[in-house]
């Protein structure tokens, strides 16, 4: 079959050196059928009959999201390599991926310089190709050799907020933020055997200077777009094999008045927290996974003063905070079988470091054990202010939480409150809503007794905020009350802030830089007021 396939393409060949270039055209062609050569995983039609629920662009490839049965489906429609092609593009990437280093060319001159290489490859061996399939050819290298190949478009996809897969043969399933409650969105992205999908993953953890083996078969590491890629390699510690899952982060964290636009919290909440950060209470945000915590301590922090000193800690960088004035600190781990332990650094070793860098405000990503609680307890009373988020669905699971890490109800008392985000389904969309922000305050029975004042809470059957008056919020605020600054201070500026970010909204100023923008000038405008 190979002999008589190979005898096709011989009208193709130029006869100049045909001996050789006969054999690199066999050699090509075994090692495309028999999938020895890295050639391009092609995505393949659906076979099922569906409702298309809508289509858009990523780039130039379409994209479907469709229904049936109650299954989500998310289907790419990329260009199709004919045979010829296939062979062609087999031939430049042997060519690019051994024997030419390009990545330090900008786009354009990278671009440039594949396609003369796919001229050049393709005249080399004698194949006449057309315009049409060059820019075909030149799609799947740059997805396989500069993007993250399969996954390319998924990643592309601002839509797109987590990609999975479970396996070999297993279609890869995406998390769609407009289609929530259809759950994950069964893709027809498939690897065909195990070899793909593992030589998938290495390369991934090779982009981000790590490395995953058999002798350490999982790992955990920061892709270079900055989103968070966990896997499993072989049968080792996963029964179906190889496995991963995706965490996208957007490049640009939505803004505080773009949530309150959006509904996740109304403006009086917003300005309240707002207030709270900026006089540097410590605040805990917690809920269950993918519910918005992190979302919504990355846009509190997007509204403080930009002339202040920041410095985050993070096991993974999500936290972006528009200021050069910001110190990013992430943890180390080493996985490797000759390293010890002690030199893995660790969310309390930075908040040591931290705590000797003086920054105005301690930012740490998440608190998982009591020693990381307490580090970070410790930092955030000596006047640094602190937000972190936490896992606990409600204000009592938060509490019973934190005193299983120890935590003593005397301690407790430091902190300000807490924020509980949640998801809920509504139609086939998945809402993200602040479902409580509740006070800590110490009961009246003694110091061992802890009270969670409720101050906002959401209302599920009419999807609002109660109170919505700021006269309640201040009648009901314990906190606001015993605070050693003015009161009436207090009320004026949590009613100036929530005029502020009622006048953006207003305006449709919802973009990450252009509130950043109006943030400085808000920040500016009060010391101005404050010198005159």
């Amino acid at each position: 079959m190979k002999n008589r396939l190979f005898n096709n393409f011989t009208s193709f060949f130029i006869r100049k050196d045909f001996k050789n270039r006969e054999e690199k055209i066999k050699k090509t062609i075994e090692e495309i059928y028999l999938g020895i050569m890295r050639r391009p995983l092609q995505f393949k039609p659906p076979r099922i009959n569906y409702e298309i629920i809508e289509s858009y662009n990523v780039g130039e490839i379409k994209i479907y999201i469709g229904e049936r049965n109650g299954e989500g489906l998310y289907f790419i429609d990329e260009p199709k390599l004919t045979p010829l092609e296939e062979i062609a593009y087999s031939n430049v990437l042997d060519t690019l991926y051994y024997t030419y280093t390009i990545e330090e060319m900008n786009e354009n001159e990278r671009l440039n310089f594949i396609k003369k290489k796919i001229e050049e490859s393709c005249k080399n061996i004698g194949l006449k190709i057309q315009n049409e399939s060059i820019k075909k050819i030149l799609y799947f290298i740059e997805r396989e050799i500069f993007n993250y190949s399969v996954v390319d478009i998924p990643m592309k996809d601002k839509n797109i907020e987590d990609i999975a897969c479970n396996g070999a043969y297993c279609p890869i399933t995406v998390f769609h933020r407009n289609y929530g409650n259809l759950g994950w969105l069964m893709t027809n992205i498939i690897f065909e055997n195990e070899e793909q999908l593992s030589d998938f993953i290495r390369r991934m953890a090779y982009k981000s200077g790590k490395g995953i083996n058999i002798a350490i078969p999982y790992s955990d590491f920061i892709l270079p777009n900055g989103s968070r890629m966990v896997a499993t390699l072989g049968t080792e510690i996963s029964r179906n094999g190889s496995s991963f899952t995706i965490r996208k982060f957007p490049e640009e964290p939505l803004t505080l008045p773009y949530l309150v636009k959006d509904g996740m919290l109304s403006s009086i909440m917003a300005a309240y927290l707002w207030h709270i950060v900026e006089k540097k209470k410590i605040i805990f945000i917690a809920g269950p996974t993918a519910s918005g915590k992190t979302t919504l301590s990355n846009a509190l922090l997007g509204m403080l003063d930009p002339k202040l000193r920041y410095i985050t800690i993070e096991d993974t960088p999500e936290i972006k905070i528009p200021t050069w004035r910001w110190i990013p600190h992430i943890t180390r781990k080493s996985y490797s079988i000759s390293l010890d332990k002690k030199y893995d650094i660790e969310l309390e070793d930075l908040m040591i470091i931290a705590m000797r860098e003086r920054p105005d405000y301690l930012i740490v990503g998440e608190v998982r054990n009591p020693k990381q609680l307490v580090a970070f307890i410790e930092s955030a009373t000596t006047g640094h202010g602190g937000v972190t988020t936490i896992h606990a669905n409600d204000p009592n699971a938060l509490l019973i939480r934190l005193k299983s890490m120890k935590m003593e109800s005397s301690a407790l008392d430091l902190l300000w409150g807490a924020v509980i985000t949640n998801y809920w389904g509504k139609g086939i969309k998945r809402i993200r809503r602040v479902t409580s922000i509740v006070e800590i305050n110490q009961s009246k029975y003694g110091n061992e007794n802890i009270e969670l004042k409720e101050l906002f809470k959401w209302n599920k059957s009419k999807d609002s905020f109660e109170p919505e008056e700021l006269e309640e919020v201040f009648k009901n605020s314990n906190k606001l009350i015993r605070s050693n600054y003015e009161f009436n201070e207090a009320i004026e500026d949590i009613k100036e802030k929530k005029e502020f970010i009622e006048e953006l909204i207003k305006r449709s100023i919802f973009d990450f830089h252009e509130v950043s923008n109006f943030i400085r000038k808000y920040y500016t405008k009060k010391v101005l007021e404050k010198c005159s």
